[in-house]
């Protein structure tokens, strides 16, 4: 199944409710798994990796955050409520769906380029709330430093769940290298969005 990324044409979602996002999700054990997948995926970067450019870099540790997430859910009580859609090629986006929520990585500090996809994400003008799941890496690429999931419109942070890094011993360590990710293509269509007051735009 492929998920699309696509304006909701009667903003019906509503405003993003914490309360009902820690009601709907369980939101302790999804912290677990993505902070183990982050720092099994910037574990798995070779020497050679890391001599790369900083923008090789990323993509490379991108797409294994993508990989290493899915593996650890696979491995996880949250197997059968947390889905990834299949993948298409032109814009890409890693994604995972869980309850009603789209998640989305982002490598903390990475640019994105300017498309009407990006434009959806950040007007959260999307048929669901998408949150991001935003990884730090420190300026020598030597640790992780932050995890988080975060939740923006308009290039403000409404809500911040700082995830600790701590192990998780309940999952199981150690994966066969997955196979590469396809990117993830979604499709728009043009619509207006119903702000708070009730006003659009």
């Amino acid at each position: 199944m492929e998920y699309i990324i696509q304006q909701d044409l009667f903003g019906g979602k509503g405003i993003f409710d914490q309360h009902d996002f820690f009601e709907n999700c369980d939101v302790e054990t999804l912290g677990n798994i993505l902070s183990q997948g982050v720092r099994l995926a910037f574990a798995s970067l070779s020497v050679e990796d890391l001599t790369d450019s900083d923008s090789t870099k990323s993509r490379v540790l991108h797409e294994r955050v993508y990989r290493y997430v899915r593996d650890c859910v696979n491995q996880s009580e949250l197997f059968h409520e947390i889905s990834f859609p299949d993948n298409n090629a032109n814009n890409q986006r890693l994604l995972f769906c869980y309850s009603d929520y789209v998640f989305i990585f982002k490598k903390s500090g990475a640019s994105t380029n300017e498309t009407k996809v990006s434009a959806t994400i950040e007007e959260q003008s999307n048929s669901q709330h998408i949150l991001i799941v935003e990884y730090a890496v420190d300026n020598m690429w030597t640790e992780i430093l932050s995890v988080k999931i975060l939740y923006r419109i308009s290039g403000q942070t409404m809500f911040e769940y700082s995830i600790p890094l701590s192990d998780t011993p309940y999952l199981k360590q150690g994966f066969n290298c997955p196979e590469d990710p396809t990117p993830m293509v979604p499709v728009l269509k043009t619509s207006q969005k119903i702000l708070q007051n009730g006003t659009s735009k």
